[in-house]
């Protein structure tokens, strides 16, 4: 369990907190009749000319799509290396490695993805376990599946949590909620099966995740 532990502690990227200034918190904790779900929103912060942060937040998101795309086993490797030569190459390198792997498509969701991660990463501080920009077969196509995997370990129930990301980004709000709720659902009452989407993604998890989680023994 150790050993589990630490590996996904490893995954864990940390920060100082800078989203803070792009986004602020308008409620938290609200409860969802009828459900098991709470609720948390936060909206972009204006600046002194009371404009919306927009192009701030982006410009932000840009500077995540490494952490995003790469699996943070490459990215320590990238780290070690400049650590040990003070070259930054290697680093560079998963810079254009990543934007590669982001679709030029007019519609994409892949903003919202990477934002998703970026939030889950920030306020739930729980870390991302599979890098699914790496699997796809084309940079101009889009990966099906969840739009997000994040772990965590319970040590006090000794049990791996795995959690499930769902963007949507719509004009109206209602909209975005009600399709993504309306995913959550059916990914959640899917009959467990061979052709399950849940079998789906686990497979995916175990069959990749040498790929992105360094461990050790």
């Amino acid at each position: 369990m150790d050993r589990i532990e630490k590996a996904i502690d490893n995954l864990l990227i940390g920060s100082y907190g800078e989203i803070n200034s792009r986004l602020q918190q308008v409620s938290c904790d609200i409860e969802i009749k009828g459900t098991n779900s709470k609720g948390y929103c936060y909206s972009l912060r204006v600046d002194a000319n009371g404009e919306l942060r927009l192009k701030d937040l982006v410009e932000f998101i840009d500077t995540k799509l490494v952490d995003y795309a790469i699996p943070k086993k490459d990215i320590d490797e990238a780290r070690n290396y400049f650590n040990n030569t003070g070259s930054a190459s290697k680093v560079l390198a998963l810079k254009k490695r990543a934007k590669t792997l982001f679709t030029d498509l007019e519609k994409t969701g892949e903003g919202g993805e990477t934002l998703l991660y970026i939030l889950v990463l920030e306020y739930l501080k729980i870390p991302q376990l599979i890098s699914k920009m790496t699997l796809k077969t084309s940079g101009q196509v889009h990966y099906q599946g969840a739009d997000g995997i994040h772990v965590k370990f319970d040590n006090e129930k000794g049990k791996l949590n795995l959690f499930w990301g769902e963007s949507k980004m719509y004009k109206k709000m209602s909209t975005a909620m009600d399709n993504c709720l309306s995913c959550v659902k059916d990914f959640s009452l899917d009959p467990q099966s061979a052709e399950s989407v849940q079998q789906g993604d686990l497979e995916l998890i175990t069959s990749n995740l040498n790929a992105n989680v360094k461990m050790t023994f």
